[in-house]
């Protein structure tokens, strides 16, 4: 969001119109834009659930405006900065589907995914079995 006063935690993103600002992350539904939760960043002192602590930044951001949510079903979109195997995992495990593009240059990222992807157009669809796929099947 755009902001010109004096801030210790004010970002400068150079590709936005806006280049100046503060950083907000929101969970918003996705029909109606309702905004469900939002964190906003400021720095070391970004309020987030303790729990989390041992998942990288952008996992604990996702899980922690997700919490409410857990464990009810719902399905989850995300962006590349926030997607990683890890969070998937963790999310599954909750009873929560997670869709988004994966950043193939992040951890635990499998080497057969990130060798079938050669040309920048190129798609690759990947599916986890997870433990509720044994359990169920």
């Amino acid at each position: 969001m755009l902001f010109k006063g004096r801030l210790g935690w004010k970002q400068f993103i150079p590709l936005k119109r806006a280049r100046f600002g503060v950083k907000c992350f929101m969970l918003c539904e996705s029909i109606s834009g309702y905004v469900w939760s939002i964190i906003i960043y400021t720095g070391k002192d970004t309020i987030l659930k303790p729990e989390y602590s041992k998942l990288c930044f952008s996992s604990q951001i996702v899980l922690t405006m997700m919490e409410p949510l857990l464990h009810k079903g719902y399905c989850l979109t995300i962006d590349n900065y926030y997607s990683s195997p890890e969070l998937a995992d963790k999310l599954v495990s909750c009873r929560t589907d997670v869709y988004g593009t994966l950043n193939l240059k992040r951890k635990e990222v499998p080497k057969e995914m990130q060798k079938k992807i050669e040309k920048r157009r190129d798609y690759s669809f990947s599916e986890r079995k997870s433990y509720c796929d044994e359990v169920d099947g």
